[in-house]
């Protein structure tokens, strides 16, 4: 696999939903601020780190963790809910 571009990218974990963040936060509690019902995130971690623990974790996901973190890099939002082949 190719790198992927840089930037640092977060996963958040709420009660309702798991999210990719490319949104620069200065700790973990900006990000609680931000969703009402987080629960914990991680990173801030390269993307490929992501690509890799999210491969990992969960293998349901689909589109699949490689396209998931290189849609969210090329497009215009800050963060997007991963998705996964049956919904949770």
């Amino acid at each position: 696999m190719s790198p992927l571009p840089f930037p640092p990218l977060h996963i958040i974990y709420t009660r309702s939903a798991l999210f990719l963040s490319r949104k620069v936060y200065a700790s973990w509690w900006v990000i609680q601020a931000e969703f009402a019902d987080y629960q914990t995130s991680l990173g801030p971690w390269p993307a490929e780190e992501v690509v890799d623990f999210l491969r990992g974790e969960y293998p349901d996901l689909w589109p699949p963790a490689a396209a998931q973190v290189a849609a969210l890099l090329a497009g215009d939002a800050e963060q997007v809910a991963i998705r996964f082949a049956v919904p949770r």
